[in-house]
C-alpha cells in the first residue's frame, strides 16, 4: 500500500511546510499562534474540519442508541442488538443477576479496586459509594443498569487497569456505531516518516536532523463526560467482604463502546488542530500523539504543543517516561522508531526495549 493511502491531507500539508520553512521561522510562527490561539481557532475551516466535536464536549458522550455519522468518516453501520427501551426493562433483574454471579476478588484486587475507585471519586470522575437503593434514589428509577467492576494487572510493573464491563450489563449491546473508526496506527506513523524523509531529501535536507517524541493525554477517557440523560446506563460496582458498592460515573467508563467512539472522534479534532495551527507532523493513536521535528525546532514545539493542549483545558503528561524530550530514537504505540537511518531511506522499526527484556526474561525460564 502506497503513503498516499495512508496519509491525511492535514498531515501531508504539515510535512510540506515544515521541510519547507526555517526552522527558526517556523518557530516563530508557532509561539504567535499559541499566544493567537482564539483567533487562529476562529479561522479554521469549520467545513473542512467536520468534526463537529464542540456538541460532544458541551452535552457529554452518548452511551447508547443510534448516533448520526459524523462527515469525515467512512460510513459502516454496526447495529444495536437491544434498544435502549429493552436495556432498561431489563435492568432490574438483570443488576439483581449479576450482583448474585460475582465472584470473590482477590486481597490485591479488592485493594487496588478500592484504591483506583476512592481516587476517581476524589477527582470527580465518580460520585459513591452507594447502596443500590441510594443509587435509585438518586437517578429517580429503579431501571438502572450495572456495569460490574474488575481489575487487571500489566506488565511486570502491575499497573493497575480497571474495567467496567459493560459487555455484561448489556449497555453496548444497545449501542449502534454508524462509522468505522480511523485510527492512525504503526502503520499509518511508520508512512508519515517516510513521506518526510521522502520530502526531505527532495528539499536537500539531512534526515539525521529529524527527531521524535509521543505527547500523552493524561486519564483521557477521564476528561470527557458522559451524557447526563446516560448516567442510568453508567453506574459501576463491585463487592467488598460480600457487600456490594456502586458508584455514579460522572466521566468516561473504561470498557463503554461508546466511550471509544467518542473519544477517538475528539481524539481526532486534537489532532487536527495542533496538525493545522502548528505545523506539527503528527499523528495520533486514541490518547497518543506520535510527533516528528527537526532538531532545532523540537524545543519550541514541545512548549507549544504543551501550551495549545493546556488552552483546550486537556491534561497531558509533563512528567516521567510518558514525557521525554525529542530524541533520535523513541516509543510509540508500543514500538520503537529509530530515525538513524532514515538518510538512506531506512526506518528501524522493533519492539520497546521493556519488551525485550519481558521476552528475555520469558525465553530464560
Amino acid at each position: 500500500m502506497d503513503n498516499e493511502s495512508f496519509l491525511h491531507v492535514a498531515t501531508k500539508d504539515a510535512i510540506k511546510k515544515v521541510v519547507r520553512t526555517d526552522p527558526l521561522v517556523l518557530a516563530q510562527e508557532r509561539l504567535a499562534t499559541v499566544f493567537n490561539l482564539r483567533k487562529f481557532t476562529n479561522e479554521l475551516n469549520c467545513q473542512e474540519l467536520a468534526l463537529k466535536v464542540v456538541s460532544l464536549l458541551k452535552q457529554g458522550i452518548p452511551l447508547v442508541g443510534l448516533q448520526a455519522a459524523p462527515n469525515g468518516y467512512r460510513e459502516q453501520l454496526v447495529p444495536a442488538s437491544i434498544t435502549e427501551d429493552e436495556l432498561l426493562q431489563s435492568a432490574a433483574w438483570r443488576r439483581k443477576s449479576l450482583m448474585c454471579q460475582s465472584k470473590r476478588f482477590k486481597p490485591e484486587e479488592e485493594a487496588a479496586l478500592l484504591e483506583t475507585t476512592a481516587e476517581e471519586v476524589a477527582k470527580g470522575f465518580l460520585e459513591g459509594p452507594y447502596s443500590e437503593q441510594e443509587i435509585s434514589v438518586l437517578l429517580e428509577t429503579e431501571d438502572w443498569s450495572l456495569s460490574p467492576r474488575f481489575v487487571l494487572f500489566q506488565g511486570t510493573g502491575g499497573k493497575i487497569r480497571v474495567i467496567d464491563d459493560a459487555k455484561k450489563s448489556s449497555v453496548n449491546a444497545a449501542y449502534s456505531s454508524t462509522v468505522k473508526l480511523q485510527l492512525q496506527d504503526v502503520d499509518y506513523a511508520a508512512n508519515m516518516v517516510l513521506f518526510l524523509m521522502s520530502e526531505s531529501a527532495a528539499a536537500g535536507i539531512s534526515g539525521d536532523e529529524w527527531m521524535g517524541k509521543t505527547f500523552d493525554l493524561s486519564k483521557a477517557y477521564k476528561q470527557l463526560a458522559i451524557l447526563p440523560a446516560h448516567q442510568r446506563h453508567a453506574v459501576v460496582g463491585f463487592p467488598v467482604s460480600g457487600t456490594w458498592r456502586f458508584y455514579r460515573s460522572i466521566s468516561l467508563p473504561f470498557g463503554c463502546t461508546g466511550s471509544v467512539y467518542g473519544f477517538v472522534r475528539v481524539s481526532q479534532a486534537i489532532w487536527y488542530i495542533v496538525t493545522r495551527l502548528l505545523s506539527a507532523v503528527s499523528s495520533h493513536y486514541f490518547d497518543d500523539f506520535p510527533t516528528l521535528e527537526r532538531a532545532p525546532g523540537c524545543r519550541v514545539l514541545s512548549l507549544a504543543f504543551s501550551a495549545v493542549l493546556d488552552m483546550l483545558g486537556w491534561g497531558h503528561a509533563k512528567e516521567g517516561d510518558k514525557a521525554l524530550n525529542f530524541a533520535g530514537a523513541f516509543d510509540l504505540l508500543g514500538v520503537n522508531f529509530n530515525l538513524a537511518l532514515t538518510p538512506k531511506g531506512i526506518l528501524q522499526v522493533t519492539n520497546k526495549t521493556t519488551r525485550i527484556e519481558k521476552l528475555c526474561a520469558l525465553l530464560d525460564k
